[in-house]
């Protein structure tokens, strides 16, 4: 199985990159951050984590829609969290045109602002 470093041609330039190394590429991260793998969806394109933040209170959960089209240098993911907000309550909040690095902050900071995104409730 080629690493990831490996999926470039020789001129450095990154190749297109299939779903399933996208995919591993994105558990990887999570899984690193401690967040629980739930379900992949394909129909849907969206993977879903969990992850226990505060004591007491329900699980956040982390949508993360991915295409076809992306490639490690450019992820374009859409990233919804979801949680309760001391608050407001009940809120959901969607980032659009999500890095790698932004994942990885957001899988440290979920309620981390991106300036990408916005929220429902």
């Amino acid at each position: 199985m080629l690493g990831y470093q490996d999926l470039k041609n020789l001129n450095g330039d990154t190749l297109p990159m299939n779903t399933t190394n996208l995919k591993n590429k994105i558990k990887d991260i999570a899984q690193t951050q401690n967040w629980v793998f739930l379900v992949d969806q394909p129909k849907t394109s969206m993977l879903s984590f969990e992850k226990q933040i505060e004591a007491g209170k329900k699980p956040v959960r982390m949508n993360i829609y991915y295409t076809a089209a992306s490639s490690i240098d450019n992820f374009n993911l859409t990233v919804a969290t979801c949680l309760d907000h001391p608050k407001k309550g009940k809120t959901q909040l969607f980032r659009k045109k999500v890095s790698e690095s932004q994942l990885n902050a957001l899988f440290l900071n979920p309620r981390k602002h991106t300036k990408k995104g916005y929220y429902q409730k």
